[in-house]
């Protein structure tokens, strides 16, 4: 019997499902947490943001972290910080996300009016 041209498509087959598995189902966590990093709006870790200022036109309020999850208010010096919600305001800067970019073109063009 001739088996060469059933054993050519078997490894042809073979190296076909490598591929798909290797490009598809192998690594596809990463690309994903890739894709959505890309989206955030800031690139930093949650343990890197050691400080936050909201400026306002007539104020301007910053806390400090202190601690593991210990915040305190550093201007307007006198006011108590409620670590909760210092906390909840750092996740959620960390959690916006780009939702439409204009091209680069267009943004060129914008700033050049």
């Amino acid at each position: 019997m001739k088996f060469k041209g059933t054993a050519a498509l078997f490894i042809v087959l073979v190296v076909l499902g490598a591929f798909v598995y290797f490009t598809e189902y192998r690594g596809k966590e990463e690309r994903q947490k890739q894709q959505e990093s890309k989206k955030k709006a800031v690139q930093v870790e949650q343990k890197d943001i050691t400080e936050i200022s909201l400026i306002f036109p007539d104020r301007t309020l910053s806390g400090v972290k202190k601690g593991e999850k210990q915040w305190q208010i550093t201007s307007p010096a006198g006011l108590e910080a409620d670590s909760d919600e210092w906390t909840s305001l750092q996740r959620t800067l960390l959690a916006l996300i780009v939702q439409k970019a204009l091209p680069r073109t267009r943004r060129i063009s914008l700033l050049s009016v």
